[in-house]
């Protein structure tokens, strides 16, 4: 910081001007990839799931790219496949704006799908999410295993 208060000395700059500010300090700092944001429509469905690789500690990353991929054909799939063949994990929660969206468009075998996936890791909140969506569609018998399984 103390070099972009040398390139901008007056603080009424500093103010109104924080995005080029952070832009030429990320340039000085030999972090170049804060300047040039990842389009991530424009990748496609393999460097999507590379990319997530990458940034597989980060829920809002994820929280972003499992839509996408859920959007596209074969999308969602090629992710679960490398998770499951590189034994990569999504950080917890990861799919549970998923689940939820499945649940709420009585989508439920989808949600059960996914939770039945040797790469899917629910959290309690997914848990909860798939209860109640098998509780609304009545299956009374599954929400009680899921219950017993979120133990």
């Amino acid at each position: 910081m103390l070099l972009v208060r040398s390139i901008h000395s007056n603080p009424s700059v500093l103010k109104r001007n924080k995005a080029p500010i952070l832009q030429a300090f990320s340039f000085f700092s030999n972090d170049s990839k804060n300047i040039e944001p990842v389009n991530l429509f424009k990748l496609d469905n393999i460097d999507l799931c590379k990319f997530a690789k990458k940034h597989n500690k980060n829920l809002n990353k994820c929280q972003q790219i499992i839509p996408i991929l859920e959007s596209r054909e074969g999308g969602l799939n090629e992710l679960m496949k490398h998770m499951k063949v590189h034994g990569w994990k999504m950080p917890r929660g990861s799919f549970n704006p998923l689940l939820q969206n499945y649940c709420m468009s009585r989508k439920v075998q989808e949600a059960l799908d996914l939770y039945h996936h040797p790469a899917f890791h629910p959290d309690s909140s997914a848990f909860e999410i798939l209860i109640t969506g098998v509780c609304r569609k009545g299956d009374w018998k599954q929400a009680l295993v899921l219950h017993e399984q979120m133990q």
